[in-house]
């Protein structure tokens, strides 16, 4: 058993090695909130993925954490943006909120309106601004566990559990039936295009011209273009949004499309995203390496998009009671990723084979 898993690491510690040089990874937090994250171009020619973390203090001297990732499309101008600005606009929103509230609607009323209103400045900035556009993955967590969700477009945040699995997944704003009905009720069916995308018939929104353009998705922040009340109906910024509380043990992945899309498919779930968390977890890996072991199956599977992937952690479950096997994978993790990171490695490696076949024909 210890030697199909050493062997095992071996191959991962390689895979790692080999992955791509344009990554780059953080890591952080506090006794209570931990966050790691990754961001890659893969096989793109420019980066349009950006993500945000931050780790504050309130005005009680609580933890307050704020994780994002922005996905653009069409330039990385928004995304850029909101990368620099949308906690800002969270912050400003929720003084005035709380200044003006006029009675005592509980923090999770009072942070849906705080999102929207932020999600509608940034917007507004965007249209006026870039030709654009962006989704939006944003998480406020506190360290009493109470955590907030907002999301504009096809990025996704997947609530997990060490022991228990998925326990949350938006929904992405791409043209699902919902989303469809939606816009058919704003009167924008006209918008709603049937198209082959890949050899995979698909839906997109847009003109129904040859030649101009068209959008997977049925909300994002900018793309003016699809806002322009005049010629489009139905393209909107409005923020989905959760609440919960979170429990010891829990995790999130917040990540952008390509950690789980290939062109229009779907080819990693979510129940396999939490399962790579779970396994890094057992094995002692640091939150950014996990956040890279998601991009690296993603990878595996076919995606071709840059990828942004953030995992936070709240808490820690118990853990005193701790398997062998375990406790031997990190050990044998450590050691394997130290010996392949000689440099090295690699030259005594070919030579040794070199050895092998010279040996091998001189004893013919």
């Amino acid at each position: 058993m210890k030697k199909i898993i050493f062997l095992s690491l071996v191959t991962m510690s390689f895979s790692i090695m080999s992955m791509e040089t344009n990554r780059s990874q953080i890591i952080g937090g506090s006794d209570i909130i931990k966050y790691g994250a990754s961001t890659t171009l893969n096989k793109r020619e420019y980066m349009e993925d950006y993500i945000h973390h931050r780790l504050n203090k309130d005005d009680n001297d609580k933890q307050v954490a704020d994780f994002a990732v922005y996905d653009g499309h069409g330039g990385h101008e928004t995304a850029e943006y909101l990368q620099n600005n949308f906690h800002k606009l969270v912050d400003e929103a929720l003084r005035k909120e709380q200044s003006e509230a006029k009675a005592n609607l509980g923090m999770p009323i009072i942070m849906e309106k705080v999102l929207a209103s932020a999600v509608a400045t940034a917007d507004k900035h965007a249209v006026d601004k870039f030709t654009c556009g962006s989704t939006l993955t944003y998480v406020r967590m506190l360290e009493s566990g109470e955590t907030y969700l907002g999301w504009v477009g096809d990025s996704r945040i997947i609530v997990g559990n060490r022991k228990n699995g998925v326990k949350f997944v938006t929904q992405g704003h791409d043209l699902n039936e919902k989303e469809r009905e939606r816009i058919i009720k704003a009167g924008g069916e006209k918008h709603l295009l049937k198209r082959t995308y890949n050899g995979t018939k698909t839906w997109r929104f847009g003109f129904p011209i040859e030649g101009t353009p068209k959008i997977a998705l049925s909300r994002s922040i900018g793309d003016y273009i699809f806002k322009n009340e005049k010629h489009c109906v139905g393209f909107i910024a409005t923020p989905d949004y959760h609440h919960m509380k979170l429990e010891l043990g829990d995790f999130i992945v917040v990540c952008s499309d390509g950690a789980f899309t290939m062109d229009v498919s779907e080819v990693v779930s979510s129940e396999e995203i939490v399962q790579q968390v779970n396994d890094g977890l057992k094995s002692s890996l640091s939150l950014d390496k996990i956040a890279q072991l998601i991009q690296n199956y993603a990878i595996g599977k076919g995606s071709k998009d840059n990828i942004a992937v953030i995992v936070t952690t709240f808490g820690e479950e118990d853990t005193s009671v701790v398997k062998e096997e375990i406790s031997y994978v990190s050990s044998m993790l450590s050691v394997t990723n130290n010996f392949l990171s000689s440099p090295y490695v690699l030259q005594t490696f070919c030579l040794l084979l070199f050895m092998a076949g010279w040996k091998y024909n001189s004893s013919k």
